[in-house]
């Protein structure tokens, strides 16, 4: 068993990758393997610690086509392999494993949108993976934190449009309960010092999941609920097209509304909501979090 090998195995335990999806990927590494699409960019990688991500991508997906596999396949296994030498420079700077582990189960959480999409063990988004690997973007525990430029202003705070804070990403892992949420705020305090102002972490969220009209249709006690509760939502809005509903529905999201599924409580509520007429949207907004308890301004 070659090096590489041996390290997707113990990979693929760590994170609990499925058998079918170990071998696809197993089988993308051996006839990848040696090619220089790939191989220059790990090594770049290893002995930098940087690479050009767009070009390596490119790289990547032009590939695909010579030794007959998806695009979603060799642009996922790219990441899968920089984990190892991410891995190292996580040590380096001195940053848990922990942290490391957390970070690189989005690369999983992918994998999975990818096959419910698709049915290809790969990734149809591999361009978002490029922060992980920067080291500009890390997961503590539940949630995903990065620096970010605000878009607007945020006077409550005394926040101006283009101040860096902490921007959040939930990755698709499953439930939010709101003590995982609390537990991921803590990590963030404690891990951007440099970002708090006054013993305040301020911290910012752009997604579907805080569109503020789900307080019309969701049950009460949804963990949805409790996370957007969290917020001052500042701006929000809705489309024709519901441009997340994969998030929700996965392959199932082109359907029209009568047929879409209801096998889950969201899938329910969102189903009835359409059905009914109603659009779906998004929002934007802020947290103050002082290490202990999310502050309403």
């Amino acid at each position: 068993m070659s090096n590489r090998e041996n390290y997707l195995n113990g990979f693929f335990e760590e994170f609990g990758y499925p058998k079918e999806a170990r071998e696809s990927l197993l089988r993308a590494a051996k006839l990848t393997e040696g090619r220089p699409e790939i191989e220059k960019y790990l090594k770049e990688y290893r002995e930098t610690g940087k690479t050009d991500h767009g070009k390596a991508l490119d790289e990547a997906g032009r590939l695909a086509g010579t030794v007959g596999l998806s695009p979603y396949e060799t642009q996922f296994l790219l990441y899968l392999l920089l984990s190892e030498p991410l891995l190292d420079r996580y040590r380096a700077a001195g940053i848990s494993r922990d942290i490391w582990h957390d970070s690189m189960d989005d690369l999983r959480c992918k994998l999975f949108e990818c096959y419910r999409m698709y049915g290809i063990w790969g990734s149809f988004v591999a361009a978002w993976f490029p922060r992980f690997f920067e080291m500009t973007r890390f997961a503590l525990g539940r949630l995903q934190f990065e620096n970010y430029d605000i878009d607007e202003d945020y006077p409550a705070f005394g926040l101006k449009k283009g101040d860096t804070i902490v921007n959040m990403h939930i990755p698709s892992r499953g439930k939010l309960p709101h003590e995982a949420v609390t537990d991921s705020y803590k990590r963030a305090y404690d891990f951007y010092p440099q970002y708090r102002r006054d013993g305040v972490l301020p911290l910012f969220c752009h997604s579907w999941l805080l569109y503020p009209r789900h307080e019309e249709f969701l049950p009460e006690g949804s963990n949805i609920l409790a996370f957007q509760r969290d917020f001052d939502i500042t701006r929000w809005g809705e489309s024709k097209v519901f441009d997340d509903a994969w998030r929700v529905y996965y392959a199932d999201a082109g359907k029209k509304p009568e047929d879409l599924p209801t096998d889950t409580p969201l899938r329910a509520a969102y189903t009835a909501w359409l059905r009914q007429g109603n659009r779906a949207g998004w929002g934007q907004g802020f947290i103050l979090f002082d290490g202990k308890i999310v502050i309403k301004p």
